[in-house]
């Protein structure tokens, strides 16, 4: 406050000398009735009447004087009686004249919710000299005259609500209350008191009691310290408690003792305790400010008169400023940054009162304040100057905002005796509309002036009260305008000098009012808003041009670009608390950004910049009329930070629609007046012009410019023509960008409004509750700047509760398209429509009637699908089985999403990597074709259990059944049959792909194979080919040409199949593909592998043979596996066996021979040709003697059944190739094992009869092997073996009835010839 521009008095600026110092003073005198009791209890017997507060001081009552602004009171008591009056008008005088002794203090709190009665909205608490009485108040209710103000008529309640005895020599200073009803007091001896109060009465507490703060036991170091003052007061002078400051943002509470010491309470922060924090006594502030100024003298320090708490709107750094005697303010915080309740207690910043710079005379300067108030940066100070008159000192920072150091306004005034009060009116903060609320983070007054009125302060004397009306920037240039009667006076020019941007930002508001008184001012504000801009351009910055060359503005921000953060002021002063120019005092209230959006130009021109870089590209220089628009468009939204709070809206209907009024003001404006904006068309500057330019100026600078650049004075004209083109057209842009917000935030505003109509709260439970936690957490910024989202969430809300009380949306509908045409198209029209004629659909009982609906909205959803939920309405569909809807919408929806056909280039080229449109479009009709696969889920379940339920019946199914609250299986299926028919019936070929894909997931094969479609062999043979693995695919694949009877293309599959290297197919499968495979070969001509038509078939044939033989070597494994174990090469055999078909070879080498497997080995010779006599005896001797070792566990019937019967199986095989079954060498080897195992002698030859083996070639070969004379059976001791055995079978064959006539001839014959030779045999034995 030293500096010579940290006050100036706006009269002493050139041209303003006849500019009133208020907006508006207006003197109340003291109410009629008030001067008639006076008169009449005149203790003196004076003559002349009593009219002034002197006259009655003169007549030795005892009087004491105050304000009650919350409810716009004034009030005087009188020895023991108190009246209040209206300071407005004078009238509603109520009094109060039940106390027997004099009222000392008077106080009037908010009382705590839920003790008193609803009719109670005050107390008056009374303080006498021996007790505190408190008094209920209540008004009148509020009539339409009333309305705007709820405490018109005031009634002080005849009795008492309590009375509290106080201590003896106890004499309370000074009342005040908390917003939750805490009531404080303090008195002359310094103590801080607390009036408890309570529904009912406790077991061991009052109803209502006084306690003690300053006695407390728990008041620890804190209470020796202050007890340690008192001690030290008794021999000093007499000290007590004065004031009472409560900060409701923080719940802090300061007291102020008349010896200027400063005490902080923390109320805790849910304002509910108490606690000492910190004191601060005359001296410690002294010497902490003699620190910060050493060298101002340090009696303008002392004494304080005066605290006031500042509260988080107003600064977040400050917390408490306190007045001094002579008008110093001393600004001190109780809290750091790490931590949110007070701690500690320091001076941070000195203000020195007006008139202290060395050019002012002494006479000049505040001095002798007695009180003083101050709020949100504004400060009115009461000086006694005569017995007769005070001084008012008022300072205003409003009309000097966005300043880099504080500049505050300062103007006195003379009032008429002595100053009791001063106080502002509460609802200083209301806007224009009654019920606005404040916004959270309060802007400086050039922000927020639009939407509050004046701020107006009383001030009561002792001529009545006072009432005075704060300028504010526009109100100041309102006062000039109409002074001036015309726009080019000296005062308008004084004015747009002190800050430009700021005085365009008022004009804006003058400009832009729709109050009829302001309509001649209006015009007056829109010709100055013109006449003083300037035009846009484009500045070059290089290090040969000043900062004045370049052509800044006096007193405007060189980084001030449009529709980005408003001027700040960015000083840090904590770090230097002993700083005197104010600085610190731009509190950071001063500094709240002004969120707005900058608008993106478009076109080939060249595009604004903030700095210019190396090479000389040139800043672009928006208009000062641009440029003051962010400030007016930010004023209105500014109002507006968060949408709703849980479940209620932040602004009512009425609100919002004053806030759409004051946009649309703005935006009127600018449509007005757009012809001011001429747009010149032009093709954009070429870069190279920036040099060029750069040379121009580089030679007006006195440099050597290049020397390679065309002469300069012959560009220069077109240089500038260009620039100044390309500048106006890049505003113009940016003002129809601007334009174009508004549109948005009138809408938005709109809307809003419209849901308020309709009961915020119950739109807002229409919406999920993850929408509901957004909506709490969204800003209006986001609602006008967002995707949308909200906004459709919000109509979508409001329709459905139409929806819900079976209301007609055509009223709500008409009234959205009306006015948030941009939010609510005729294409959201149709769609409100549609949920219409669906909801009425599911509340209708007739089945006729109800299907007609669904149709109905069926059509009218498919000509929106792009604005639609295309999910949410099939799911409503699904719901009531109308899936002929579901499969239609989603088709629709997929094909509108997708006219070009991207997603089927996408799938017909494989999925390449880098198509990444393709996958997107491919995504989005696979979100569509979804709801029809959800529909088959849901059905296939129902299909799948005994019955599925609904809400609703069916419309598509044709339902045979009446109850229409269940769905049979039967009808689950049908309707399964009927969305595959009807889905596969269209000719989009993706959806086609989609249920392929459905039915081969669910094991729907035979169904899919009864699909008649184009596309499904091409999407059998897409699968085989980009998936080698999908083996269901190529099963399908050969199923599906041979229903079409294209036996060749099945052969060939079947045939890959079979040959096919994988663990997923078994050898059995392997042998049945081969087995079909040879089946669809001989069923059609066809070339085959080999060149001819049998070569294939042939090659099948034989595939097929070793396959078999395959298929016997894994079963004999899987015998041994059983027999000797689970070892890890029959695990590993068995495994490669079912991998793939092996050749001969590789079967017998690998397999047969390594695991001596003789009858598969048997198996591969003869299959293979090979014909070594000596390898096939040797294979049936392992052969015999495998199972003759197999059955030894068993006993002898069964070994020898068990043998015989499968050697009889095996040779069953082979018995008609005589090189595979050696019928001698087996007989003999049996007839050997026989002999040695003592089998029954007719076992073996019955073994060959059952084989087919004629009994004379059986009785041949017995005669064979007796003839041989082999000496094993002389080495055995059964030499007569073979007669034996020959004698059971001559002897059962002519028994037998098997032979015909011819064949017992035949046999007979040669038995009796070979019988011959044995009897000589036997004889010679």
């Amino acid at each position: 406050g030293v500096g010579e521009n940290d006050y100036a008095s706006v009269s002493a600026l050139p041209g303003l000398q006849n500019v009133p110092n208020f907006a508006n003073v207006r003197r109340v005198p003291l109410p009629v009735e008030l001067c008639l009791y006076f008169n009449i209890h005149n203790r003196r017997g004076a003559v002349s009447p009593v009219t002034t507060l002197t006259e009655v001081l003169d007549l030795q009552y005892n009087c004491l004087m105050g304000l009650f602004p919350e409810i716009k009171r004034a009030w005087l008591s009188i020895d023991s009686d108190i009246f209040v009056w209206n300071y407005e008008d004078g009238s509603d005088v109520a009094y109060f004249d039940g106390l027997s002794e004099y009222i000392m203090c008077v106080g009037l709190v908010k009382p705590k919710p839920g003790i008193f009665q609803d009719h109670i909205k005050f107390l008056l608490c009374l303080a006498t000299t021996v007790d505190v009485v408190l008094l209920g108040v209540s008004f009148s209710e509020a009539t339409r005259e009333t309305a705007g103000f709820p405490y018109k008529e005031m009634h002080l309640q005849p009795e008492p609500l309590f009375v509290l005895p106080l201590d003896q020599q106890t004499e309370i200073t000074s009342i005040n209350g908390t917003r939750n009803g805490r009531i404080f007091m303090t008195s002359k001896s310094c103590h801080l008191y607390e009036i408890e109060y309570r529904d009912k009465a406790g077991w061991f507490t009052q109803q209502c009691r006084i306690v003690n703060h300053s006695s407390s036991y728990l008041y620890g170091v804190s209470g020796i310290y202050n007890i340690f003052l008192k001690i030290i007061n008794l021999f000093s002078a007499e000290d007590s408690m004065q004031q009472i400051a409560i900060d409701e943002s923080r719940n802090i509470l300061y007291t102020l003792s008349k010896e200027s010491t400063i005490q902080v309470y923390d109320l805790g922060s849910n304002g509910k305790s108490i606690s000492h924090v910190a004191t601060l006594n005359r001296s410690a502030i002294l010497s902490q400010a003699s620190r910060s100024a050493r060298y101002i003298d340090t009696g303008n320090f002392a004494p304080v008169v005066y605290i006031a708490a500042i509260e988080k709107q107003e600064s977040l750094g400050v917390h408490l400023v306190a007045v001094t005697k002579s008008g110093v303010r001393l600004y001190f915080i109780v809290m750091n940054s790490f931590s949110s309740r007070p701690s500690n207690f320091q001076l941070v910043h000195i203000r020195m009162p007006p008139g202290c710079t060395p050019s002012v005379p002494a006479m000049q300067r505040p001095n002798n304040i007695n009180l003083a108030y101050y709020n949100h940066g504004l400060m009115l100070m009461a000086s006694s100057s005569t017995d007769d008159s005070d001084i008012l000192w008022f300072t205003n920072p409003d009309v000097f905002p966005f300043m880099k150091l504080l500049k505050e306004s300062q103007c006195t005034t003379a009032i008429n005796g002595h100053i009791w009060a001063i106080d502002e009116i509460k609802d200083f903060d209301r806007p224009v509309n009654p019920n606005l609320k404040i916004v959270k983070s309060d802007p400086p007054a050039i922000v927020s002036q639009h939407a509050k009125p004046l701020r107006q302060f009383v001030i009561l004397g002792a001529q009545g009260a006072y009432l005075l009306d704060s300028f504010r920037p526009s109100e100041l240039l309102r006062c000039i305008l109409l002074k001036c009667g015309r726009v080019d006076q000296e005062a308008v020019q004084t004015y747009f000098s002190i800050d430009t941007i700021n005085a365009v930002a008022s004009c804006l508001v003058l400009a832009c009012s729709n109050r009829p008184s302001d309509q001649h001012v209006g015009k007056l504000a829109s010709q100055a808003f013109f006449c003083y801009s300037d035009e846009p351009r484009f500045e070059f910055s290089t290090n040969l041009i000043t900062p004045t060359e370049a052509g800044n503005r006096p007193g405007e921000p060189t980084t001030q670009s449009p529709y980005q953060q408003s001027p700040q002021t960015n000083v840090n002063q904590m770090s230097s608390p002993a700083g005197l120019d104010g600085s610190y005092l731009s509190l950071d209230r001063r500094s709240k950004a002004v969120e707005t959006v900058r608008p993106i130009p478009s076109g080939n021109s060249v595009q604004p910049v903030q700095s210019s870089s190396a090479d000389g590209v040139p800043t672009m220089k928006f208009s000062l009329k641009h440029d003051g628009m962010p400030v007016w468009n930010s004023s209105i939204t500014a109002e507006v930070i968060g949408v709703a709070t849980e479940m209620e809206s932040q602004f009512s209907s009425d609100e919002l629609l004053w806030l759409c009024e004051q946009v649309a003001s703005l935006k009127a404006f600018i449509e007005e007046h757009k012809q001011l904006f001429p747009v010149l068309h032009t093709e954009g500057s070429n870069p190279s012009l920036h040099h060029h330019m750069l040379n121009v100026i580089k030679s007006q600078a006195g440099a050597r410019p290049d020397p390679t650049a065309p002469n300069h004075q012959l560009i220069q004209s077109q240089l500038h023509q260009r620039y100044k083109a390309d500048a106006i057209a890049t505003e113009k842009r940016s003002f129809e960008n601007l334009a174009s917000l508004l549109t948005k935030c009138i809408e938005c505003f709109s809307l809003w409004s419209i849901i308020c109509n309709h009961n915020f709260s119950m739109v807002m439970t229409n919406l999920s509750k993850e929408m509901r936690d957004i909506m709490a957490r969204t800003k209006f910024k986001d609602l006008v700047l967002g995707d949308g989202k909200m906004t459709n969430a919000l109509i979508a809300a409001l329709i459905d509760m139409y929806l819900l009380d079976n209301a007609s949306t055509d009223s709500i509908t008409d009234q959205l398209r009306v006015k948030c045409p941009s939010l609510y198209s005729s294409e959201d029209a149709t769609c409100s429509k549609a949920y219409e004629m669906l909801h009425n659909a599911k509340k209708s009982t007739d089945m006729k009637e109800s299907e007609m609906a669904y149709r109905s909205s069926l059509q009218l959803f498919r000509q929106v699908t792009k604005h639609i939920d295309v999910a949410h309405i099939c799911q409503q569909y699904k719901e009531v089985f109308f899936f002929e809807g579901v499969i239609e919408l989603a088709l629709t929806a997929a094909k509108a999403d997708d006219i070009k056909e991207y997603a089927l280039n996408f799938y017909k080229n494989g999925d390449p990597p880098n198509d990444n449109m393709g996958r997107e479009a491919f995504a989005k009709r696979s979100h569509y074709y979804k709801c029809i696969v959800d529909s088959l889920d849901y059905l296939m379940n129902a299909a799948a259990s005994d019955a599925s339920r609904s809400p609703l019946g069916s419309v598509s199914s044709k339902r045979t059944n009446t109850d229409l609250d269940t769905l049979t299986v039967n009808e689950a299926e049908s309707m399964m049959e009927k969305v595959l028919s009807y889905s596969f019936a269209s000719g989009d070929e993706l959806i086609h792909v989609t249920l392929y894909d459905w039915l081969i997931a669910n094991s729907l094969h035979d169904r899919l194979l009864e699909v008649t479609s184009v596309y499904l062999e091409t999407y059998l043979k897409r699968a085989t080919s980009s998936q080698s693995s999908n083996l269901v695919a190529m099963d399908l694949l050969w199923k599906y040409y041979e229903k079409n009877n294209k036996y060749q293309s099945a052969a060939l599959i079947l045939s890959k199949l079979a040959e096919r290297t994988s663990t997923d197919i078994t050898l059995q499968s392997r042998v049945e593909y081969l087995s079909r495979a040879i089946i669809s070969a001989k069923s059609a001509s066809f070339p085959g592998a080999s060149g001819n038509d049998g070569d294939f078939l042939h090659e099948l044939e034989e595939k097929l043979e070793v396959a078999r033989i395959q298929s016997k070597i894994h079963d004999a494994l899987v015998l041994l596996q059983q027999e000797k174990g689970h070892l890890q090469e029959y695990t590993e055999a068995l495994r490669d066996l079912n991998g793939g078909i092996f050749d001969i070879s590789t079967l017998y080498k690998e397999f047969a021979n390594t695991f001596d497997l003789a009858e598969c080995k048997l198996a591969i010779l003869h299959t293979a040709g090979h014909n070594d006599i000596n390898l096939i005896e040797s294979v049936w001797k392992d052969i015999i003697d495998y199972e003759i070792n197999r059955s030894r566990m068993l006993s002898e019937g069964g070994k020898m059944s068990n043998i015989f019967n499968r050697l009889a199986e095996i040779g069953s095989l082979y018995v008609h190739s005589e090189q595979y079954f050696p019928l001698l060498y087996i007989l003999t080897l049996l007839e050997k094992r026989s002999c040695e195992l003592n089998w029954d002698p007719r076992v073996t030859f019955e073994t060959l009869l059952r084989l087919d083996i004629s009994r004379k070639t059986t009785l041949a070969a017995y005669n064979l092997l007796f003839r041989a004379r082999d000496p094993f059976w002389q080495a055995v001791k059964k030499p007569l073996h073979l007669y034996s055995v020959i004698h059971y079978l001559i002897t059962s064959s002519i028994e037998a009835n098997d032979l015909g006539p011819s064949d017992m001839r035949d046999f007979c014959i040669f038995a009796l010839s070979c019988v011959d030779s044995y009897l000589v045999e036997l004889e010679s034995m």
